[in-house]
């Protein structure tokens, strides 16, 4: 029995055009099966988070590798990057449909994302205005996508990009302006 572990979209590909496919067939253990499956994943242009997770967790749930350790010692990772990883592959597919693309979810936020939705009182919001951005039109940037499912209110948190004093004749603050990240507020001194 040979499994395909490297090109399985190649093998289909060649089989639909009914042509031969050069392979290399080697006898490999699991860990170096997943070893494999990983590094060619690193090759690919649209180099996804998720999917080399989704390498690491079979890797660890099979018992190839005991450990986060020993998982980051075969995949030549840091300790942090493997659990980082691994949050990010166990994400809820509520969660990651709420961004535009699986390729705009950076690996530090699966731990804050985990551990969010792990707290059963925020689950059901969370999930709520994940349903709401995989379901509207809205462009929003990974960024905000991902502050606002951790926020408790659902609204985005302000990072004010510019805070402008506009000053009249006299040089008195009349208001300020402030740019953030979708809209202009002007904030008038009591």
């Amino acid at each position: 029995d040979v499994d395909i572990i490297c090109g399985a979209r190649r093998h289909c590909a060649a089989r639909s055009l009914g042509r031969d496919l050069i392979v290399e067939v080697r006898d490999l253990s699991d860990a170096e099966v997943y070893v494999a499956m990983y590094e060619e994943n690193l090759l690919r242009e649209e180099d996804r988070l998720e999917m080399r997770g989704q390498i690491l967790l079979p890797a660890l749930r099979s018992g190839t590798d005991s450990s986060q350790e020993d998982l980051g010692r075969a995949f030549n990772l840091s300790h942090s990057s493997v659990s980082r990883l691994l949050m990010v592959a166990q994400l809820p597919s509520v969660l990651v449909a709420a961004f535009r693309s699986p390729a705009d979810i950076r690996e530090g936020w699966g731990v804050e994302l985990q551990r969010t939705w792990s707290d059963q009182g925020a689950r059901p919001g969370m999930a709520t205005r994940a349903r709401l951005f995989s379901r509207t039109k809205e462009t929003c940037s990974a960024r905000e996508v991902y502050e606002v499912l951790l926020s408790p209110s659902g609204r985005r948190r302000s990072r004010l990009h510019r805070n402008l004093p506009v000053r009249g004749a006299s040089g008195a603050v009349l208001f300020h302006e402030q740019d953030q990240l979708s809209r202009v507020l002007f904030i008038v001194p009591k």
